[in-house]
């Protein structure tokens, strides 16, 4: 779904890396799988859907894709999986939308979905981790961006100010 977005946003510049699954990705959605598969080998009574966990993730997972495509819908040519180090004659700085509520919505978006997809599997482990890599890459990577916000647009200053990440950052 994701780079169906980013493909009709960006036709010129939509590749195969566009399907944002990097060998960081698959290290750690792997390592959630074989959690999931070692804890309900030991533990078959987790793995049931009588488990309050699978219907709690299914609803961050659902939050989180909402909130990650509502973000990148309402963005729309403004929108890029990398960071822009530079101002392209389509890019406008959007604080409407979800972006009045929350900053680095296709961010906080991603987490959720991430942590929801871990929590639907019943993991122990790997939501704690999702959780805390995420949120040092986030950290990272909003520090950044936003060095390059301000500069292409002196209002973003204001709009940082006034608008939340809800990822504790």
């Amino acid at each position: 779904m994701e780079y169906v977005i980013q493909y009709h946003f960006h036709p010129d510049t939509t590749d195969s890396l566009s399907f944002l699954i990097t060998k960081e990705y698959l290290i750690a959605f792997s390592f959630g799988a074989i959690e999931y598969l070692v804890e309900c080998y030991f533990f078959p009574y987790k793995c049931t859907f009588s488990n309050v966990f699978i219907y709690i993730g299914l609803s961050l997972i659902a939050i989180g894709l909402t909130i990650r495509f509502t973000a990148i819908i309402q963005a729309g040519k403004s929108f890029t999986h990398l960071i822009a180090y530079y101002k392209r004659p389509e890019h406008k700085l959007i604080t409407t939308g979800i972006y009045k509520y929350i900053r680095h919505p296709s961010y906080l978006g991603y987490l959720i979905f991430a942590v929801g997809t871990q929590i639907y599997l019943t993991n122990v482990i790997s939501p704690i981790g999702f959780y805390i890599v995420l949120y040092l890459f986030f950290k990272d990577r909003i520090r950044e961006e936003e060095i390059y916000l301000v500069e292409m647009f002196p209002e973003y200053a204001a709009y940082r100010a006034r608008t939340p990440t809800w990822m504790f950052i």
